[in-house]
């Protein structure tokens, strides 16, 4: 019998009257609603009820904590968050699983499920997703991050005027190397420059793809975010121009700093003044440019041309 198919042991379950079906009962299920799993959409449960529990115990959650849970499927680490004591925004955007998901979660009142796309576009969080985050209360992201949206979300929800305190998620092993890289690391890249100015990054552990059905053809890894205590306290306008210069400095990652800059600010030499003016080795190179290098770059006077650019971009992702 395979691991997916058994009933889960005592020590797995939680010490509540919730019980989960075997994989073999929920597969039934959604083949009567003629579910068949989304590459698109990034659909590869995780079966592994030991793993659940790992991704929830290493979320942080305590009772009463508010977590959002993005990608809830069929509840799998959803019924890890509620017995850790979690209120639980869970947001699902395919229908089907919706029911089969509560069926055997409820009775669940801290459990509020939301039928939606994540993302309400490439560079938007659904309004539906922003509208139940809380407005100053402290919250966190615990999640089997569907592979296709997790890159965006993470940054996404970052840059949110109360942004979570942490984010714990299940993400293919590259994207989990991007969210926690460092400068001149592998994977140091846009994404880790706009989470590192106010993140520590970390991977916990790598899974391989037996946990999953159906089985993704690359492994994964839990990754944790923290947010940092020493974070600057940055203007709008200046977040908006760091996000920016990150992105596009970053499209000539092996080259010297002024390459990419020189398309930014009129030419080489305007290129070479910037980096002057910010106290910045002119050898470096854009893969070993620290978030702090960045900021510099976007203060300084040099910088203030491209700085303007953004001071009447509206505030902020939503």
């Amino acid at each position: 019998m395979n691991a997916e198919d058994r009933e889960p042991s005592s020590t797995e379950m939680p010490a509540s009257n919730r019980k989960r079906p075997t994989w073999n009962q929920l597969r039934s299920k959604l083949e009567t609603v003629g579910f068949k799993p989304s590459r698109r959409l990034g659909q590869n449960f995780l079966v592994d009820d030991g793993l659940c529990r790992v991704v929830a115990v290493a979320g942080g959650v305590e009772p009463g904590a508010i977590v959002l849970e993005v990608g809830v499927g069929l509840g799998f680490l959803t019924a890890h968050l509620l017995e850790l004591g979690a209120r639980v925004i869970g947001v699902e955007v395919d229908q089907r699983l919706v029911p089969i998901a509560r069926q055997w979660l409820e009775p669940a009142p801290d459990l509020e499920l939301v039928l939606t796309d994540v993302l309400a576009g490439k560079h938007e969080l659904a309004p539906a997703v922003v509208e139940r985050l809380p407005a100053k209360e402290p919250w966190s992201l615990v999640s089997n991050l569907p592979y296709a949206v997790a890159s965006p979300v993470v940054a996404l929800l970052a840059r949110l005027p109360n942004p979570p305190q942490s984010m714990t998620v299940l993400v293919q092993h590259e994207v989990a190397e991007r969210l926690c890289a460092r400068e001149g690391g592998h994977g140091w890249g846009p994404l880790g420059a706009r989470l590192a100015m106010f993140y520590e990054g970390r991977i916990l552990r790598s899974v391989g793809a037996d946990g999953f059905r159906p089985r993704p053809k690359v492994d994964s890894s839990i990754c944790r975010l923290e947010r940092r205590a020493d974070g600057p306290a940055l203007e709008p306008v200046e977040l908006r121009a760091y996000d920016a210069l990150a992105t596009q400095v970053f499209t000539q990652r092996r080259k010297r700093l002024r390459s990419p800059l020189s398309g930014l600010c009129g030419g080489l030499a305007a290129a070479d003044h910037w980096i002057a003016e910010a106290g910045i080795d002119p050898t470096l190179r854009v893969e070993e440019l620290a978030p702090a290098a960045l900021l510099t770059l976007v203060r300084s006077p040099a910088g203030a041309e491209f700085r303007e650019r953004f001071a009447e971009s509206p505030p902020g992702p939503r």
